[in-house]
């Protein structure tokens, strides 16, 4: 083990921040726990222990929950049933480690200490199961395991993985970047191979598990798969012309109906009739497009608060290796930003950042690996210090979003850039620095002795 963490120290100081946050709690604000939006997911753990998914116990028991309140509808007319309009596959995820830490006893609170502890926990594991993913994958491409440690670094910080890994992990975004970064792995496995092969059962199984639980943790993964889908199609024409693309996706499109067929009989089940979404009445707002807000603004903007995806896409663009998967997840911003941009709340609530891109971070983060290695040593130390400096800045604002110095939305121009010239000042903004520029240093170590690609 400690071989294991001498060699890779990114992880290291992963494991060591995640056990600092989980017993000391460097928190001014609630958090983290269960809230929110978590709990309607977690009410699906009660229900399906009760084998009762009628959730109208819920708001008699505790009518003074809001939170239960914005998660279950009022009885149906025609069914007598309430809707959880959160899907299940949060709790049956976690189910096997949080059913024994659940208290039925009616003097307990709806979410037990140890549920919450758990939460925390299994978050945590989710994002160290990503970091080993991700490494695996560099690995795969011949990265030099010092680029590996400051992609991850920066890479974790800049994308708001470590946040929704530990104050947030309550939501599913940590969840659905794990499966993301799982079905990531397995296209780059079959990217790698020389002439095309069968798919080894054992791939079949896993991506189809996680694809299974992708739509079931959040629906609109639905989009991503298909994407997956399309990517894998478009990679298995380009290897042999000769194959049988059905017969190759047969499994992954079963697990993918398989899911949405659940969705939509729970709908049924609580509605009385044939519907896709879980939500009711709210929807889309065709006529209030927020697309631009929720790509630059400084209440959620995913590049405002997220800036290092714009630098990695500006670098993908213009590199050759990667301008093709660059291009196209620009392209998948874009649907995602019209797709919330409509949205009757474009924010998707409280959160910090735009948390509706967090499960594409794992797939830039290979990215921004990727160019670090190919880059030459010149372009490729511009790159790592513009990362340094979006990773701080991303920082600096999940810091002050913990502490209570920063709001927890409809934050303005005044807020986000005060925030930033203040926190220079800081104690954590010294020390984050001081480590963010010694991940630099450690990374710039490597370069003269990697081969020259571009440029």
């Amino acid at each position: 083990m400690v071989c294991f963490l001498r060699k890779w120290p990114a992880l290291a100081v992963f494991i060591i921040l995640l056990a600092f946050c989980s017993l000391l709690h460097p928190y001014k604000r609630t958090g983290p726990s269960i809230r929110s939006d978590g709990v309607g997911y977690h009410l699906w753990t009660r229900a399906i222990l009760n084998l009762d998914l009628n959730f109208c116990d819920f708001q008699t028991r505790y009518p003074g929950t809001v939170e239960i309140r914005g998660a279950i509808s009022d009885p149906n007319l025609k069914t007598k049933k309430c809707q959880n309009k959160y899907p299940p596959g949060l709790a049956l995820l976690r189910l096997p480690f949080m059913a024994p830490l659940v208290k039925f006893a009616p003097y307990e609170p709806l979410i037990s200490r140890g549920e919450q502890n758990m939460n925390q926990f299994l978050g945590m594991i989710a994002l160290i199961l990503i970091l080993l993913i991700i490494a695996k994958v560099l690995m795969s491409f011949s990265v030099y395991s010092s680029l590996i440690q400051s992609t991850l670094i920066f890479g974790v910080f800049g994308t708001g993985l470590f946040h929704y890994a530990v104050f947030d992990s309550c939501f599913t975004h940590i969840y659905s970047a794990l499966g993301v970064s799982i079905l990531g792995s397995l296209f780059c496995s079959e990217y790698r191979k020389v002439n095309f092969e069968k798919t080894e059962d054992r791939n079949k199984l896993i991506s189809s598990t996680t694809i299974l639980f992708l739509i079931l943790i959040r629906n609109t993964n639905v989009f991503l798969v298909a994407f997956y889908f399309f990517c894998l199609i478009y990679l298995k024409s380009k290897k042999s012309k000769n194959i049988n693309i059905f017969e190759l996706l047969l499994s992954n499109l079963f697990a993918m109906s398989a899911a949405l067929a659940l969705q939509l009989a729970y709908n049924y089940y609580c509605t009385g009739r044939v519907t896709m979404s879980s939500y009711g009445n709210e929807g889309f707002l065709w006529a209030r497009p927020m697309v631009l807000s929720v790509l630059f603004s400084y209440d959620r903007g995913v590049f405002t608060y997220f800036p290092i995806l714009f630098m990695i896409l500006s670098f993908g663009v213009m590199t050759q290796t990667v301008r093709l998967p660059s291009l196209a997840f620009a392209g998948v911003i874009l649907f995602n930003a019209l797709l919330y941009g409509f949205w009757w709340t474009w924010t998707l609530g409280d959160g910090f950042g735009h948390r509706g891109f967090i499960e594409l971070a794992p797939v830039f983060i290979f990215i921004l690996g990727i160019l670090m290695s190919e880059l030459s040593t010149r372009y490729s130390r511009i790159l790592q210090l513009l990362s340094a400096i979006c990773a701080w800045a991303s920082l600096q604002l999940m810091w002050g979003y913990w502490q209570g110095t920063y709001p927890f939305s409809k934050a303005n121009g005044h807020e986000y850039w005060g925030h930033l010239l203040t926190m220079i000042h800081g104690d954590f903004a010294v020390f984050s620095a001081v480590g963010l520029v010694a991940v630099l240093m450690y990374g710039v170590s490597s370069q003269d002795c990697r081969k020259k690609v571009f440029y």
